[in-house]
């Protein structure tokens, strides 16, 4: 193959100062000039690939002068590298809090420590986007610090997403708070993971006092059983209301109305969610009607007189004691 040289000469002079020749001197550069071409075809492949990454990159100084971006960067604010190559980065940064943490973060730099952290940055246009930075020192040769690098990436989107979420939750949270009836819900394990301020009235319990704990705790004795089993039936599936007593904060003994729903993920069974009534009074009232139904059977069969008791438009007998009977 081709062999390349560097040459230098010298002119050789006579004692009266006429030339009568020349020195030179060749050396084989060979090695040096393939080790410079391999280094010129890094720094393009490199300088490619930093400029076709998906994330923006931006190289500042020690005083947070800004000495290279690449194209996402550029595209994601809307500059140029001629508009953005020796500003000062915190002027693309949105408030005086974000100023604040750059100003952190370039300290840590200079002690050599990496992290990551999110920040709002403003576009040429005026307009914010979040980003999330990875930001690291850069060192010269010497080993010395010379400023930072971050890679940057676009999280508007995310961050307007969990800003959403986070607004539907509250609504939520607000909505299901002011109810009458109880919601709640629990995790496999039947442990309560939440109540809504309704249940005070209830069983006089505030919700952070009951998040945690097993609703068995609460469960009146004589139903647990009961209570157990319809929860491995709603681990089937299978949904249906609930009539049962819980104890409440106090002591006194309670009956509810509960009605779950199953929360899954594919087959995983995650949890409960549900809502409970108090029916306390509905159960007093129905056992005051049983016992005074109870009372008056006793009084009509054993009455010492026929008794009958006629529909009324029809004339037919809806009911007759035995002594009505023995008189017919």
């Amino acid at each position: 193959g081709r062999i390349l040289t560097t040459m230098e000469a010298a002119p050789i002079l006579d004692e009266r100062g006429e030339y009568t020749g020349a020195i030179a001197g060749v050396a084989d550069i060979t090695e040096r000039k393939r080790a410079e071409q391999k280094l010129k075809e890094s720094e393009e492949r490199y300088r490619t690939l930093i400029n076709t990454m998906n994330e923006g990159l931006l190289h500042v100084s020690n005083d947070d002068v800004i000495q290279f971006v690449n194209e996402r960067f550029c595209k994601m604010l809307g500059y140029t590298p001629q508009e953005l190559i020796g500003k000062a980065a915190l002027d693309i940064i949105v408030d005086e809090e974000g100023r604040k943490l750059i100003r952190e973060k370039n300290q840590l730099r200079k002690r050599g420590i990496e992290d990551q952290y999110e920040i709002q940055m403003k576009t040429k246009s005026g307009e914010k986007i979040w980003v999330h930075v990875s930001g690291a020192p850069v060192y010269d040769r010497a080993g010395d610090i010379t400023g930072s690098v971050g890679i940057h990436t676009d999280i508007t989107e995310r961050k307007m997403a969990e800003k959403a979420l986070h607004e539907s939750e509250k609504k939520y949270r607000e909505l299901v708070e002011n109810l009458s009836d109880v919601v709640y819900e629990i995790n496999p394990r039947a442990e309560i993971t939440f109540v809504n301020r309704a249940i005070r009235r209830v069983l006089g319990y505030e919700p952070d006092e009951l998040v945690g704990k097993s609703v068995f705790e609460l469960v009146y004795q004589g139903d647990r059983d009961f209570v157990l089993k319809r929860l491995v039936e709603l681990k089937q599936g299978i949904e249906y209301p609930l009539e049962y007593r819980v104890m409440s904060k106090s002591g006194d003994v309670r009956w509810v109305r509960t009605w779950s729903k199953p929360i899954t993920e594919g087959n995983t069974f995650l949890g409960a969610r549900g809502t409970l009534v108090d029916i306390t009074e509905r159960k007093r009232a129905e056992e005051a009607l049983q016992k005074s139904e109870t009372r008056f059977r006793t009084l009509f069969e054993q009455a010492g007189i026929g008794v009958a008791v006629i529909e009324t438009g029809t004339g037919r007998f809806a009911e007759i004691n035995e002594k009505y009977c023995d008189i017919l």
